[in-house]
């Protein structure tokens, strides 16, 4: 089995009295009972009873909460589903200390964002989110040539790591529709041809409210292309990590949607262009989709990548289109094009440089998957060995300030 390490969750597993929360299947229980395997992990039924997982008993609220006290950890997953009885009794300090609460993403912002929850506060919160581009760059591959690297693209889904590229596509549409499905009933929402609408057009390319709108008419999802109709799904879609919403660079207000997964994205877009849900279609056609998406899969990766390597919030500008920009106080301070493909012509980089240019950012990077096929530039070249050189900097110094005692 493959671990991929996940450095920011492992520092907030570390303390104490912990919440986490997320999309479902990003590894929020997997994670935490591989760092916590000496505790107990109960887990709450839809009617309310516990599940110990050790022993496999149910217990009823009331026996739960006489012996959960007296626990060296526990792990508390779903705890959404327990009675009120129970949020009175965690208010209380009936829990150890240490404790790692688990629940998703709207099941949070309904049961302990809300001003009248009687835990508001007490746990330091945490976003689990799909597995870092960074953190399964640090892994020690045997080798990390540009295939390998667009297997990563999907390794995000933490359910893939260790799968070959043709299982995770060719099993995605079977996966992808039960993982949408149980999100969706899990949140109360109803799983409706409006939200597969929604996800399938911003997987072809449609990325505005009046894009995705005007897709879900055409295809007679929807009776106008009033953006109205569509915009309490899109909320929803963004509240359970379905969807990204993008802030556009300059602007107050304006934004565009992405899918974060890309195995989510590639579902739908196979489904939207060429019936993926209904034709078996040939692994060979599926790799020449891919080879056309791997740019894009390649874009958003390295731009998680490189806004955790400088601290800077990924934005989106338009005009001219960059791939990747981050910025600081409204600032571009930098942007970076990726080409993903092992020739790159020297016409190609002149045109990185000249777009590049017109932002005014001081750092240009071009990002490609090998640095000696780039003519000469006055970009700075970042291939793959470079970024993980980049991203074990990074680690060694937040090691540093964290054990400063440590001989480096």
């Amino acid at each position: 089995m493959i671990i991929i390490t996940r450095p920011e969750l492992d520092r907030v597993l570390e303390g104490e009295k912990i919440l986490l929360f997320g999309r479902r299947k990003t590894g929020k229980t997997f994670y935490s009972r591989y760092k916590k395997n000496n505790w107990e992990y109960y887990i709450f039924t839809r009617g309310g009873n516990v599940l110990e997982w050790s022993t496999k008993e149910t217990l009823d609220l009331r026996t739960f909460m006489r012996t959960v006290n007296h626990e060296n950890g526990v792990i508390i997953d779903e705890f959404h589903r327990a009675p009120e009885e129970f949020f009175s009794f965690v208010q209380a300090g009936g829990l150890p200390e240490n404790t790692v609460l688990i629940t998703s993403t709207m099941h949070y912002y309904r049961h302990v964002k809300d001003v009248n929850s009687p835990i508001l506060g007490m746990f330091s919160e945490f976003q689990v989110d799909l597995v870092h581009p960074a953190d399964l760059l640090a892994h020690p591959w045997e080798n990390l040539d540009k295939k390998t690297l667009e297997l990563l693209f999907f390794y995000q889904e933490p359910t893939q790591i260790g799968k070959t590229l043709k299982e995770i596509v060719l099993n995605a549409k079977y996966f992808v529709p039960a993982l949408v499905g149980e999100i969706l009933e899990e949140e109360d929402r109803t799983h409706s041809e409006r939200i597969e609408g929604i996800l399938e057009a911003v997987a072809v390319g449609k990325n505005t409210l009046t894009e995705i709108s005007g897709y879900l008419h055409s295809k007679k999802i929807i009776d106008s292309q009033s953006t109205s109709l569509i915009t309490p799904y899109m909320k929803t879609l963004v509240d359970v990590g379905l969807l990204k919403r993008v802030r556009l660079h300059g602007t107050k207000k304006r934004s565009i949607y992405t899918i974060p997964s890309p195995l989510i994205d590639l579902t739908y877009y196979l489904n939207g262009k060429y019936g993926f849900y209904d034709v078996d279609l040939p692994w060979d056609f599926v790799q020449k989709v891919l080879e056309k998406k791997a740019g894009l899969y390649a874009e958003r990766f390295f731009e998680r990548t490189l806004s955790r390597i400088f601290g800077l919030q990924a934005v989106k500008i338009m005009k001219p289109e960059i791939d990747i920009a981050l910025a600081s106080f409204e600032k571009i301070r930098i942007v970076a094009e990726v080409k993903w493909k092992n020739r790159i012509k020297r016409s190609e980089v002149r045109e990185a440089e000249a777009k590049l240019a017109q932002t005014g950012a001081e750092k240009r990077i071009l990002i490609v998957p090998d640095a000696s096929a780039v003519p000469e530039t006055d970009l700075e070249v970042w291939d793959v060995e470079r970024i993980v050189k980049e991203i074990r900097k990074r680690s060694r110094s937040a090691e540093r300030l964290k054990h400063p005692e440590r001989q480096y």
